[in-house]
């Protein structure tokens, strides 16, 4: 009996001198999550800027705030739901419209909606007997903008290299 084995990207959160790291699999559609914890050496380091790191430490965003960033960018970094969110960008569209447009299954379109929606990426409305699919407001428009200049401006770049 042949396996079949997805692994995930495990998420590792570091705090202090701990570093915490969580994973999941699954083996043949059962899911299995482990978790590992480590203390880590810290270097002894003599701090040269004092004041600079005292202001980053005061505004820097918290550690909660930084991980629901990083569920946002992974989303980003998926290219299935970066071509929905380009769509979306184009169009109002139901799950039949996008299930055309990405050459994907209705379960699987479905699947990358269902996690765009929990991250507040999309959102749903229904129109008569149909649920079309938008994105959640301006910013994630914006995210995809500043990436796609970026991405224009790094390429230039590397032109001109």
């Amino acid at each position: 009996m042949s396996e079949n084995k997805t692994v995930f990207r495990p998420v590792i959160w570091r705090h202090d001198d701990c570093i915490i790291t969580i994973g999941r699999y699954i083996i043949n559609n059962c899911l299995y999550v482990y978790w590992r914890f480590a203390m880590q050496e810290m270097p002894e380091c003599t701090v040269f800027h004092k004041k600079n790191v005292e202001k980053v430490l005061h505004e820097m965003s918290d550690d909660l705030t930084l991980a629901r960033m990083a569920e946002i960018f992974q989303c980003f970094a998926d290219p299935t739901r970066l071509k929905i969110i380009n769509a979306l960008l184009l169009s109002d569209l139901c799950v039949c419209d996008l299930t055309k447009i990405m050459n994907m299954t209705q379960p699987a379109v479905s699947h990358h909606l269902k996690h765009l929606r929990q991250i507040h990426l999309v959102k749903a409305s229904r129109s008569g007997k149909s649920i079309l699919y938008s994105l959640d407001d301006y910013h994630v428009q914006l995210l995809f903008d500043v990436c796609r200049s970026h991405l224009n401006e790094t390429i230039d770049k590397t032109d001109e290299e």
